[in-house]
């Protein structure tokens, strides 16, 4: 299990400390740093394709691609060896019946007239092709990396996407059960693709890692986000929101809420009142200071003492110390924008005190 990452049993001692809020993580945003050449295995690159749908989700070829990327890829610190099977950021929307339009680097979604109910096809194409690429991926990985669960979110950005964000809003006033019923059936289909493709995925020990936010942890291990909630005011996210993530929370083993950007941060007190919500991410988003800023140390902290962990995004290695100073070390998730492998390392070294 992660033959490719040597110092796997630390890394897998940090996660599991942090969760339990009394140690630290050193990672980063992403894969972990491409090489040149191979270092793991000398694994050949697919053809090239100009066809977007078939370079982000054509089984076979995602497959190899990430294969042939992991090869090449170093893994410092406790930065996981874990690949992306989708580029989608609201993956359920999808499956459920949103169109999907790739681009080079994402893909975006067609809205699609939201009816009086919401159920999963289990044709649906996309859907079926997720667990497709799951199952070729864990194959072709054969334990040397973690396959990633895509991007599973329920709640009303799912919704969002389903029926644009401008209807949703008017809903909220004009039809506010109406919202309710579409959001409680959004979850039970959440529930079922999520340990649909869990059971794909899982590793050996019944541990999983998922994609978004660079996760791991025993048992069900997910991020969650409501990024349309920015929108919405504190009592009416404590009554469309809160109830089904509390509910999401308390049916997972670990989870964090992913805060995006500064107009989420009203919401972060309501998030803190959920007993079982493990982790707390916020985003900072452009046009304010970048993560580990002290602007956002009081942040932090009352998020540290409400109990949850915190993952600090967007900064650098000189913000690094600072950060720990002033905030401590036990639940922070480090994500750290090193430019290479060997910085990293030596970032390590300077944050070993603090272990």
């Amino acid at each position: 299990m992660m033959n490719w990452k040597s110092n796997w049993p630390h890394t897998r001692e940090h996660f599991l400390d942090w969760w339990e809020r009394k140690g630290m993580i050193l990672g980063m945003w992403g894969h972990g740093y491409p090489q040149p050449h191979p270092v793991h295995a000398d694994i050949a690159w697919p053809p090239s394709t100009d066809d977007l749908e078939t370079y982000h989700s054509d089984p076979d070829y995602v497959a190899q691609k990430w294969h042939a990327r992991m090869a090449r890829t170093l893994f410092p610190c406790d930065t996981l060896p874990i690949i992306r099977p989708s580029v989608g950021v609201v993956e359920l929307a999808a499956y459920l019946g949103a169109q999907v339009n790739f681009q080079e680097e994402t893909l975006w979604y067609d809205h699609i007239p939201a009816g009086e109910s919401i159920t999963l096809n289990p044709d649906n194409k996309w859907y079926r092709r997720m667990g497709d690429t799951l199952r070729r991926t864990v194959q072709v990985a054969g334990g040397c990396y973690a396959v990633g669960m895509p991007c599973l979110s329920p709640g009303l950005d799912v919704l969002a996407e389903l029926h644009g964000t401008q209807d949703l809003l008017v809903d909220f006033i004009d039809r506010p059960d109406w919202v309710k019923a579409r959001l409680d059936e959004i979850e039970a289909v959440y529930f079922d693709v999520f340990d649909t493709f869990r059971e794909v995925i899982r590793l050996p020990d019944d541990s999983m890692a998922y994609y978004s936010f660079m996760l791991w942890g025993p048992g069900r291990v997910s991020q969650l986000q409501c990024d349309a909630a920015a929108m919405i005011s504190e009592d009416m996210f404590r009554e469309f929101a809160v109830p089904g993530i509390r509910r999401c929370c308390d049916w997972l083993d670990h989870s964090l809420f992913h805060v995006d950007g500064p107009g989420m941060l009203k919401h972060v007190d309501a998030l803190c009142e959920i007993e079982s919500l493990d982790a707390i991410e916020f985003t900072p988003g452009p046009g304010v200071p970048r993560g580990a800023d002290p602007h956002w140390f009081d942040l932090y902290k009352r998020i540290l003492a409400a109990g949850k962990c915190v993952q600090a995004v967007w900064m650098s290695p000189k913000d690094v110390i600072p950060l720990l100073d002033a905030v401590g070390p036990k639940g922070v998730y480090l994500m750290v924008e090193c430019e290479s492998a060997a910085e990293m390392e030596v970032l390590e070294g300077r944050v070993a005190q603090y272990r």
